[in-house]
């Protein structure tokens, strides 16, 4: 990566690195658009969409410490991490970042 953004600059063009943390990732899914995304663009429908609507609703946590627990709240986004599926909808929900990154309107020349 470090050696075709020096060529390009070297080449007299405009050499440009985004970088993106997903450290955080798994905790920022939005509910509701992770849904529209199974059902639109990989075609979840019915009680497969039912299924997905219900292992994300509903979800509270709590940190133990010790013999201290925390409040419950309550959570209305993200996918629980350590899961089968937590992984899966993850990549379902950041698939389209290259098409909004390297789109038809896009001017970058992408290396995607």
């Amino acid at each position: 990566m470090h050696n075709d953004l020096i060529s390009a600059v070297d080449q007299g063009n405009v050499g440009a690195l985004a970088l993106l943390d997903l450290s955080s990732a798994f905790d920022t899914v939005d509910h509701r658009l992770l849904l529209a995304i199974l059902q639109k663009r990989i075609a979840v429908t019915d009680s497969a969409l039912a299924w997905f609507q219900s292992y994300l609703a509903d979800r509270t946590q709590t940190v133990h410490l010790q013999d201290q627990v925390s409040n419950t709240i309550h959570i209305d986004c993200g996918v629980p991490q350590g899961s089968v599926l937590g992984p899966k909808t993850l990549i379902a929900y950041v698939d389209e970042m290259e098409d909004i990154i390297c789109g038809p309107w896009s001017s970058l020349s992408c290396l995607c």
